[in-house]
């Protein structure tokens, strides 16, 4: 008897206390010179998803109308001077859209918000061609789900970065070096880039991809496998990347078994145990200041 009671508190306990993880805001720091990156990551975390506005925002992300050009799976935060990163583009689109363009040099497909959702280890967007896209992660794995109104596609860019530029080799500006993919089925397109410069001016860096969808696709590539073009016959598709500073297989193996909600539920419980082992009284603008800035 002893211990129902002892159980019974503790759960009293822990229930008055609630989860701490939604105090935290992924928009503050990320306009105006703080940089940070808004969107889904875990505890240390190497997969930051995100929406790339452009080539120039150093963490991807820009505030409307500012268009989507896509979403990238590497991303900075907080920096400060160049860009890095950015690598490895989706962006999903109509076979209707006409929104292709090659004005900045190579293929885009821009699409403009018209409405957005933060939390911590969630974003979502809505185009206004309505297709939703919500975005979560794993360490090494991004998370997505799109939500088409009609049969969707999906553009897949190998040589995309931040930080674009037409001069070579300016200062803390990346440059393209290589990159190449490959449509392994219709379930999986694998491939790597490699670009250099940037943040901190470091020599090239690879990152190697896996690209898994939930449901058959058909795809076609540019004459030099940078690029692909998929189609599904659905308007719900679940698509994971795994990426690797290894190899191919290394970024196949960093996907996880599960889906879309049981990662978000355990990066939040992750989130959770680290953020938790802080308690502190206040008022809630005062949680959402500290357990943000943690």
């Amino acid at each position: 008897m002893r211990w129902c009671w002892l159980l019974a508190l503790c759960s009293l306990f822990l229930s008055g206390h609630g989860q701490v993880w939604q105090y935290v805001d992924p928009r503050i720091g990320s306009v105006g010179v703080g940089r940070t990156f808004p969107g889904p990551c875990m505890p240390f975390g190497m997969a930051k998803p995100g929406p790339d506005c452009g080539v120039l925002p150093n963490a991807g992300w820009a505030p409307m109308p500012e268009p989507v050009l896509g979403f990238s799976q590497t991303h900075v935060s907080g920096t400060g001077g160049g860009q890095k990163y950015g690598n490895i583009l989706i962006q999903p689109y109509l076979d209707s859209d006409s929104s292709f363009s090659t004005s900045l040099g190579w293929p885009v497909c821009p699409q403009r918000r018209v409405h957005e959702e933060f939390s911590l280890g969630y974003y979502s967007t809505t185009y206004d061609n309505s297709i939703r896209t919500e975005i979560t992660t794993a360490e090494r794995c991004s998370f997505y789900r799109f939500h088409y109104p009609d049969n969707g596609s999906l553009f897949l860019d190998a040589t995309h970065f931040l930080g674009k530029d037409t001069v070579p080799d300016l200062r803390e500006r990346q440059q393209f070096v290589d990159g190449h993919l490959e449509v392994e089925n219709n379930h999986e397109v694998c491939g790597y880039t490699s670009v250099r410069g940037g943040w901190n001016n470091g020599d090239a860096y690879t990152v190697y991809f896996s690209l898994k969808t939930s449901v058959p696709f058909v795809a076609g590539t540019d004459a030099g496998n940078q690029r692909a073009w998929i189609h599904f016959s659905d308007t719900l598709v679940h698509v994971q990347v795994g990426i690797s500073y290894v190899s191919i297989e290394q970024a196949r193996r960093n996907i996880p078994s599960h889906d879309f909600d049981s990662q978000l539920t355990q990066l939040q419980d992750t989130w959770e145990q680290q953020l938790s082992k802080i308690q502190v009284t206040g008022t809630d603008d005062q949680k959402r200041m500290l357990y943000t800035a943690l």
